[in-house]
């Protein structure tokens, strides 16, 4: 299966959400790589994996019905002033909840994808 495929199978809705995450996320760095992993889009930086797509369905802290969550590996850890992502009862993983395409919401989104990007590179001291 591809990041392709694992779109395609979804709803109408929820194949525009996608793409446009994903559009996103590899815009932000030409470092990331994309892959399937636990049968869900996971995306790579520095060969870590560093965030992933999920399609939910009533999930804790998302609205109601079925959504996307932009999930980060190491969400925990990242700076969330507007108190945007939710943790579900995760103990490192932190989610921002998407149930539309929103072109102001896309800076939002970016500046966190930018802290998770920031995180690894942190880590690898540079």
């Amino acid at each position: 299966m591809t990041v392709d495929d694992y779109i395609n199978q979804q709803p109408a809705d929820l194949q525009r959400i996608l793409r446009w995450l994903r559009k996103i996320i590899m815009s932000s760095d030409p470092s990331i790589r994309e892959k399937i992993a636990w049968q869900i889009p996971v995306f790579t930086f520095r060969q870590v994996n560093v965030m992933y797509l999920n399609v939910v369905r009533g999930r804790r802290g998302m609205a109601p019905g079925i959504g996307v969550e932009l999930a980060f590996m190491a969400g925990r850890h990242l700076p969330d002033e507007l108190g945007m992502l939710t943790s579900a009862g995760r103990k490192q993983v932190r989610s921002l909840p998407i149930s539309g395409v929103d072109d102001p919401e896309a800076d939002l989104v970016r500046t966190y994808i930018q802290e998770a990007l920031l995180l690894i590179e942190n880590r690898h001291g540079e």
